[in-house]
């Protein structure tokens, strides 16, 4: 009987995390179109025009800054060579 209820508990987990992932980026695409700061949703961002997609410059997230670093670094020829 505790196989079934482990079972039973992990699908509805399962379940739990996939409808609770889409409801999040749901609303963190909201918070982006609303020029919403990551850290801080309560303050609206002032700075910068938005894009023609309305999400805003290379400015508008800190997901976005780390990729553009991350980009960069992946870019040098010491990585490209490895």
């Amino acid at each position: 009987t505790f196989a079934l209820f482990a079972a039973i508990t992990v699908l509805i987990d399962y379940i739990f995390q996939v409808t609770a992932f889409v409801a999040m980026l749901l609303l963190d695409e909201q918070r982006i179109k609303n020029r919403r700061m990551d850290c801080m949703p309560c303050i609206k961002e002032v700075r910068g025009s938005p894009s023609a997609d309305g999400k805003g410059g290379p400015e508008s997230g800190v997901l976005e800054s780390l990729a553009i670093s991350f980009s960069q670094v992946l870019q040098k020829q010491a990585v490209q060579i490895s």
